[in-house]
This record gives C-alpha cells, structure tokens and sequence, in this order.
C-alpha cells in the first residue's frame, strides 16, 4: 500500500522534482470540435460557385433591357467614380441606357440635356466629330457639301452615257503614252505627256493610227504644262509652257516620219511674267492678231498661290524691249481641275474637270459661251485633262482629252472625245486628212 501511495505522490512531481499545481485537464473547445469532411467542402464551393454563376446570367440579361448604364452610372451624375462607357448602341437612345440608337424614337428634354454634358467630346456620334452647340453652321458649308455631293454624282456616271454628246476618236496610240495636253490647230490635234512625247490625230470619226513625235531641247526645263498651234493655217510651230513658267517654240515643219524627233527652243518671250519658284496649275499662250493685224503672243495662267483667278497678259514690242502687259483677270468657274486655252479669233477657253465651259473674249471681255459639258470627271477608272477648240468646225466644237481604264486594269489609255465631228468634217473635207 505504502509503495502505492508512493506512485500517486510521485505522479504530482515533474521529471525535474517540480511540483505539479493541480491536474491538468483537456481543453473543452477541442474536446468538442468535429472534424469536416472534404466531400461537404468541395460540395459547399460548388453550391457557391453556382450561384454565382446564375446571378451573372440574371444580372446579364436585365443589363441588356435595362442598359449597361442603368445601374451604373447615373443621369444625374456628371464623373461617379464607377462612371465606366458602354457599347454606343447602349447609350446613344437614352440617358438610362435602352437598346435602341439615337433618334428611332422621339427625344424628350433630358436625353438631349444628357447627349450635351454628360457625353466626352470625342465621343459625340450624334453631330460629327464637333459637339452640336459648340460651332454655328454656316451656309459656305453647306454650299459646300451639296457641291460636292452634286460633284460625286456626275463623277459616277458611266463614260459611255457621258460621252452621248461626243464622239470617241477611234486612234491606235502608240505604247507607253499618257498624254496631258492637247493642243488643237489647223493641222489636227496633238496631245502630248509631260515630258515632250506627243502624237497627232485627226478630227476624223474612222480609225486611224496616231503619228508619233517627241520634241528635243527641253531636256534642262521643267516638265511640260500646256501647248498650242499656231493659228495660221500656214505654219506648223507649235508653243509649248512649263510649269515654271518658260516659254518654248517648236518651228515646223513638224517631222514626217514616226517618232522623230522635233527640234525646240526659246520664244520670243522667254518666260511667262511670274515670279521666280511660281507654279502654274493651268497656262495657255499663242499668237493672235492686234487691232493693228500685228500677230501679237497672249498668254493665260493660273498661279498655284491664286488658284480661282486666271491672269491675262499680251506681250508688247520686240526683242529686248518686249514686255509684258497685264490685260485683266477672270475668275476660274469651280475648284476643280482647269484647263486653259486660246480658240478662235481671240476667245480664252476655259474648261473644268466638274463640267464648267467659258468662253470670253479678249477684245471686249464679252461672255461668247457659259455652259456646262458632261466629259469631265475623275475617279478610279476616269481622269479628265484638258481641252480645246478645234479648228474650221463649227461654233464651239471642242476636243477633250482623257485617260480611262477598263474594269480591273491599271494600264491607262489616251481617249479624244469631239463635239460637233459631223459637221466639221461637213466643213473641213479633206483638211485633217
């Protein structure tokens, strides 16, 4: 008994002979704690994960009735902090956001309040890429569209139905040839590419093969801008003006067989009056006959710097002591492409690539022909570039030069449309011939 009761008071000792204060019991919370099972707590995240998944569904669909700004962003709140933007066809109906575009249905005072402030000024899809009270409209601009816009229709009318008052020459033009100029005279009809390579057609409606040339001396010039017979029916010079402005004549005759070459040089005025780096978009210079029967140069220009207006000058003496005297001025009819030249006994021709034709004359400045043709245009498959009068027809017959190109291709081709061919080939016989 006694070792017994040894043991027990053995037991109230520690291993290092401290006393033990009292017994030491279990702890309550993990006597009565159970373990989870791991089957309960993927179950549980599942269920959640569930859940979660059909309240974004729900939430989804009543963000598409309802507007991805109805619970977001207020109307009555110019930056909430959760302001975010939403698809435009979301936004642009209403300030709470319905599905429908901007002006499908009726707008009432707050939507258009809201379109005003509430709106980034970039983002204003309503009224272009300006806010709608922040500039006033002004009738130049709208001018200005429905100019455009009437330009854009005539530019879309086929070539076959805009040439029904014209008749197409049938010419075999040579290769590699697309020519910007054109000059009509009593010899025929020349047109030539910037850098001097010309071909020479007659006003005829049967085919015929184009008579090629090439014109020497003007390697050290600017490229070519425009050029003109002579109009005496006895000489074959032609005159030709760069784009800077210089003068340069080409005696005849002009060379009889293909591609030869036709021998150029200073006129008689060796520059037109421009200022020095001046460039023309437009020119037009020949000779014609004074009130004294003196042949006397004339030359019409359009400057880069003023392009609505055309410059008329006349080219008074001889040798040194020529120069050069202002005549008047003409307003250019459009903003389009121009083109000038000289026809008749003394008319200024211009035409316009938008269709405008006028005709003065220099003696008295009276208005000789204000109409529109239908050969103009440019766009993709179409460019138009020049016209002229052509010699011995009738009133008003023109030539006009385009490039065209068939559906597909990118090779351009040369095409000479005339006005009035019947009858000037009534009247001119065997002349082009």
């Amino acid at each position: 008994m006694s070792s017994g009761s040894e043991d027990e008071e053995v037991q109230d000792y520690t291993w290092e002979g401290r006393k033990v204060a009292g017994k030491t019991e279990p702890n309550p919370s993990f006597s009565t704690a159970k373990g989870m099972e791991p089957w309960r707590m993927v179950s549980s995240i599942q269920a959640v994960l569930c859940g979660a998944w059909v309240f974004l569904i729900l939430a989804m669909v009543i963000d598409v009735f309802c507007g991805d700004q109805a619970f977001v962003t207020g109307p009555h709140w110019s930056k909430p902090p959760m302001t975010r933007m939403s698809l435009p066809k979301h936004e642009l109906g209403t300030p709470f956001g319905f599905p429908w575009a901007a002006g499908s249905k009726p707008f009432i005072p707050e939507q258009m309040a809201w379109h005003e402030e509430k709106r980034e000024a970039h983002a204003d899809v309503i009224t272009g890429p300006t806010r709608r009270l922040a500039s006033t409209p002004t009738l130049a601009g709208h001018s200005s569209h429905l100019r455009s816009a009437l330009t854009g229709l005539l530019d879309l009318i086929p070539a076959e139905a805009a040439s029904a008052a014209g008749h197409a020459l049938s010419v075999s033009w040579p290769g590699f040839f697309e020519p910007h100029l054109l000059a009509c005279g009593p010899h025929g009809v020349a047109a030539l590419t910037p850098r001097g390579v010309g071909a020479l057609v007659s006003a005829t409606s049967g085919p015929q093969q184009a008579q090629s040339f090439r014109l020497g001396g003007l390697g050290h010039l600017p490229p070519l801008l425009a050029a003109s017979w002579q109009p005496s029916g006895t000489s074959d010079d032609l005159l030709v003006v760069t784009l800077a402005g210089d003068l340069a004549a080409c005696p005849g005759p002009r060379p009889a067989e293909a591609g030869g070459i036709w021998a150029c040089g200073p006129a008689a005025a060796a520059r037109l009056p421009v200022a020095d780096g001046s460039r023309l978009v437009a020119a037009a210079a020949t000779w014609l006959r004074s009130h004294t029967s003196e042949p006397q140069l004339h030359a019409a220009f359009i400057d880069k710097a003023t392009p609505d207006l055309v410059a008329l000058f006349a080219l008074i003496g001889a040798g040194e002591a020529a120069s050069w005297m202002p005549l008047g001025e003409v307003h250019v009819p459009d903003d389009h492409k121009a083109s000038l030249a000289f026809m008749g006994d003394g008319e200024l021709l211009i035409t316009t690539a938008a269709g405008a034709l006028l005709r003065r004359r220099l003696q008295d400045g009276a208005i000789m022909a204000d109409s529109i043709h239908s050969f103009g245009g440019s766009h993709s498959s179409l460019q138009w570039q020049g016209a002229c009068g052509l010699h011995g027809g009738p009133e008003g017959s023109l030539a006009h030069l385009r490039l065209h190109r068939a559906q597909g291709s990118q090779v351009w081709r040369p095409e000479i449309v005339a006005t009035g061919l019947k009858a000037l080939e009534a009247v001119a016989g065997p002349l082009f011939q």
